[in-house]
Order: C-alpha cells, then sequence, then structure tokens
C-alpha cells in the first residue's frame, strides 16, 4: 500500500471534423405584441473542425499491492487527474428555410482551462537481483486518465431577417442567428517504463 505524486508535461493533440444536420421550427409570422402565428421549417448542416491539445497533467494516486514473491510487486493505482486542455478551431453553417431564404457564415471558436478529473491503472515493480543492487528496481505501469468535458461556442452566422411578418402583421423581422456550442471530453491511456531508484534503502 503506498501513495504517489507525479506531473509531467505532454504535447499531446488531435485533429477532427464532423458534420451535423438540424431542423428547427422558425417564425414567419407574427403579431405586432410578438406572438408566433406561423411557423416555416428550417433545415441545415453545421461542419466543424476542431483541434483538442493536452499540455500537461499530474495525478495524485493510490496503490494497492501483492507480492507473488520476493522480488516482483502487481498492483492497482487510482485517484486524482488533472491538467491543462485547451480546443480551438471553426464551425461553417449552411441554413436554408423552407420556401427560400436562408444563411451561412463561419465563426472560429476556442477555450481553455485547467480541469480535475481521475487516473486508474495497474501496473507492477521488481527487482534486478543479478544486476544492480536492490535500491534500484524497474516499473511498467499502465493508467487510464480521464479529465472530464471543455466547451466552446461560436456564433457561425447572422443573416438578414428571416422572421418576416405577413398580412394583416406586417413588420421588419429580425435576424436569424445561428450558435454552436462543441463538447470535447479529454480521455488519455499511458503506458509507462521506468527505472527507481530508492534513497535511504
Amino acid at each position: 500500500m503506498g501513495l504517489e505524486a507525479d506531473i509531467q508535461d505532454t504535447g499531446k493533440s488531435g485533429t477532427g471534423i464532423f458534420a451535423d444536420t438540424f431542423a428547427t421550427p422558425l417564425c414567419t409570422s407574427a403579431t405586432p405584441a410578438g406572438t408566433c402565428v406561423l411557423t416555416t421549417p428550417v433545415t441545415g448542416t453545421a461542419l466543424t473542425n476542431y483541434q483538442a491539445k493536452m499540455d500537461w497533467f499530474g495525478t495524485v494516486r493510490g496503490r494497492l499491492g501483492f507480492l507473488p514473491n520476493s522480488q516482483l510487486l502487481i498492483y492497482a493505482t487510482g485517484g486524482l487527474a488533472y491538467g491543462h486542455v485547451e480546443v480551438s478551431g471553426s464551425a461553417n453553417v449552411t441554413a436554408m428555410r423552407a420556401g427560400g431564404g436562408g444563411g451561412a457564415g463561419t465563426a472560429a471558436f476556442g477555450a481553455s482551462g485547467t480541469n480535475v478529473g481521475f487516473a486508474v491503472g495497474t501496473g507492477m515493480e521488481g527487482k534486478f537481483p543479478y544486476w544492480l543492487p536492490t535500491n534500484w528496481t524497474w516499473k511498467l505501469e499502465y493508467l487510464h486518465l480521464d479529465l472530464g468535458s471543455l466547451d466552446a461556442t461560436s456564433t457561425p452566422f447572422a443573416t438578414p431577417p428571416l422572421i418576416r411578418g405577413h398580412f394583416p402583421f406586417p413588420n421588419p423581422g429580425s435576424p436569424a442567428i445561428g450558435t454552436i456550442t462543441t463538447l470535447t471530453h479529454f480521455t488519455d491511456n499511458i503506458v509507462r517504463v521506468g527505472l527507481n531508484y530508492k534513497f535511504g534503502y
């Protein structure tokens, strides 16, 4: 049984692109008081390009294991994880209203922060009975890291008025605004090979 903490720099990053379709009702006729009396379907596609990055991370974990023999420790580990994460990219949206009219546009988004999550894993640590003194050990460890999610919001387009009043309620309408929220979940799988030196052994 034991407790350990670590912190390290990492340049891990990933990129991706995904497309989503959407459909929503749009008010196309309203009273002067703002009460909608007629809606028209609006459909569209949102195309998002993104890059996600983990700048650094650290863990504070407990270890619990057993000795199958005097030279080897096999253990499970788990605890707190924390790290700095970033996401950036752009969203392109095209929207069309039934009967004609629509809008398109592109906007960049970005967010960063220090997230807190968890780490779990397993490993083994052993001695070098024939090559090195007993205060030297080798280590092989696997960790699954989860730093939670990071949201970023952008407004890809703000069209000319799509909401227009019709007889008997004429009005100039207002712009149709499209907003996209991108949710990025940060996980990592780590395999470590190490050499330990125990002071005062």
